[in-house]
């Protein structure tokens, strides 16, 4: 039963917030669900993949989408973010954090009331410079790939919004613990560079661990394990089947509908038939939900974008609202 209503969830299309495991790249984290996935919804072939990317040193809370919400990652971007985050001072490393090989390093050591005093200066709309081993494209290719082969980096600062940052506490003097709530294209790792050399000395990431997304926390999360072993339960007859029925009970409790996730849009249902042959017959669209007069700061402004959802519920597309007036921007099916 959990089974055939996992697969219709997953057919159309929905999200999962996954606690990522510290180690893993973020597409390597999804390993385990997409072979659930592709298990549970065989012959149909579902794409899952993640939004805002979590470098390999950080944990947290990652935004997964399956089948046709994956469509819609581009349109989360907005969502701001926390993290939790660690800055080793002395010592600062090619990768900009405790991963990479130390390139220089000091024995200055900034206090408390320094670290405090500068803070202000990296709060609201920041220049920031993305780190070498970034996922940014430059001329079609990603920096990293530029930095692992040895190639000379020109990075133009990109202006970022750093909307709170607070030092939570000094850890063996060497160490600082800052808490950061940020929007899209902030890098942390960019932050512990900066503030360091601003007090005379290096820093890197020691540990991150991102902790919000919007409205979303970590007790929203499955971990990567709950999804490894319950991938495990389903493949081995041999595991504990009440046990592996229990998870996939809480599995279908975690995912998320594309209506809910995307609360801050309005809604729309197609009453006629639909194809590929479109076009849309705009009098057969009938609005079932308006996003609330105030929108939470957590989300972003989308109040020009709506989803189209089919008499059964399906994703059909995202619409346009321009002076009242519906639009197609993107089909997705």
């Amino acid at each position: 039963m959990a089974k055939e209503l996992l697969k219709e969830l997953f057919t159309k299309g929905c999200f999962l917030f996954l606690d990522k495991a510290q180690g893993f790249s973020s597409h390597n984290a999804l390993y385990s669900l997409r072979r659930l996935v592709e298990d549970l919804c065989l012959p149909i072939k579902l794409k899952v993949g993640h939004g805002g990317t979590l470098d390999p040193l950080a944990s947290g809370i990652l935004l997964v989408a399956i089948g046709k919400a994956t469509k819609l990652l581009e349109y989360c971007p907005s969502f701001r973010k926390s993290y939790d985050c660690i800055v080793e001072w002395q010592k600062e490393t090619d990768t900009d954090d405790a991963m990479g090989k130390v390139v220089k390093s000091c024995e200055q050591v900034p206090t408390e009331e320094e670290i405090v005093r500068i803070l202000p200066s990296f709060k609201g709309t920041v220049s920031q410079v993305p780190p070498d081993f970034s996922a940014i494209k430059v001329d079609g290719v990603r920096l990293y790939q530029k930095a692992r082969n040895g190639q000379k980096i020109t990075k133009k600062p990109r202006l970022v919004q750093c909307y709170d940052i607070k030092l939570e506490k000094i850890i063996a003097q060497t160490k600082a613990r800052f808490k950061i709530e940020c929007g899209s294209g902030y890098y942390v790792r960019s932050f512990a560079k900066e503030i360091a050399r601003k007090l005379n000395t290096y820093g890197n990431v020691h540990a991150l661990r991102r902790t919000d997304i919007g409205t979303f926390t970590i007790s929203d999360t499955l971990s990567q394990k709950f999804i490894y072993t319950l991938w495990r339960g389903i493949k081995d007859a041999t595991l504990d089947k009440e046990l592996t029925e229990y998870g996939l009970h809480l599995l279908c409790k975690s995912l998320i509908p594309v209506s809910t996730l995307f609360n801050h849009f309005s809604h729309y249902v197609y009453d006629g038939d639909y194809d590929t042959s479109f076009p849309l017959d705009y009098t057969k669209l009938r609005i079932t939900h308006q996003p609330p007069s105030t929108i939470s700061p957590l989300i972003g402004d989308y109040s020009e974008k709506a989803v189209l959802f089919s008499k059964q519920n399906e994703l059909i597309a995202v619409l346009n609202i321009v002076d009242d007036n519906l639009k197609v921007e993107k089909l997705l099916f």
